[in-house]
């Protein structure tokens, strides 16, 4: 169910979800903020213990499950599509656009 702004029958949480659905930012923010409960958890049980890249790659994948399996949205893919689009801009700025070296 799309969010429309308007007062419906449907649930908090189909409300919710229709949001995140439709506004991957607001879903992106979501999935950061859980990724960082779920670190801060652990570190603060195993400390240095546990890696930090280990500890946020963890957090990420938890984050990204509870997002797929609450409500029905990917974060994983739209990370992987961010992360391509800033590799393109960097290696813009780096090479300059039409391949010419800065």
């Amino acid at each position: 169910m799309a969010y429309t702004g308007q007062v419906t029958t449907a649930t908090p949480v189909e409300a919710l979800k229709g949001m995140l659905k439709d506004n991957p930012d607001y879903a992106q923010g979501w999935h950061d903020n859980i990724a960082m409960c779920c670190y801060d958890a652990m570190r603060s049980e195993y400390g240095e213990k546990l890696d930090h890249d280990a500890a946020h790659r963890l957090a990420n994948d938890g984050a990204a499950r509870f997002m797929n399996m609450c409500f029905d949205v990917d974060t994983l893919k739209e990370r992987a599509e961010q992360a391509e689009v800033k590799k393109l801009h960097t290696t813009e700025q780096v090479i300059g656009v039409g391949g010419k070296i800065k």
